[in-house]
């Protein structure tokens, strides 16, 4: 169906329209340009499943990292609970001494 058909069928004014410069492709040059697009896709979806990867490689280790850490704090309340216990015992052991005199 040809442009002009299009608005006249469909009531629409002639000054909404304007003929836009340059030339419409043919079938090979759009062939062409189909196959260009699929090329950029190709690299786009690899590119992505490799940003996938990279940010499933970092939550695996982000969360081991978060585990250690976990680790670590229940160590260092472990140890600050001896080191306080120890120096309970001994300042005791310094009031029992100081008592005895």
């Amino acid at each position: 169906m040809h442009l002009t058909s299009l608005f006249v069928s469909s009531n629409c004014s002639p000054f909404r329209w304007r003929r836009l410069p340059g030339k419409i492709p043919g079938k090979d040059e759009l062939r062409a340009k189909i196959s260009q697009l699929h090329e950029r896709l190709d690299k786009k979806e690899d590119s992505l499943l490799e940003k996938h990867l990279i940010l499933e490689e970092i939550a695996s280790l982000s969360g081991r990292l978060r585990n250690q850490a976990a680790e670590g704090r229940e160590d260092t309340l472990e140890l600050a609970q001896k080191v306080s216990s120890t120096l309970l015992t001994h300042s005791w052991s310094l009031l029992v001494a100081e008592v005895e005199v």
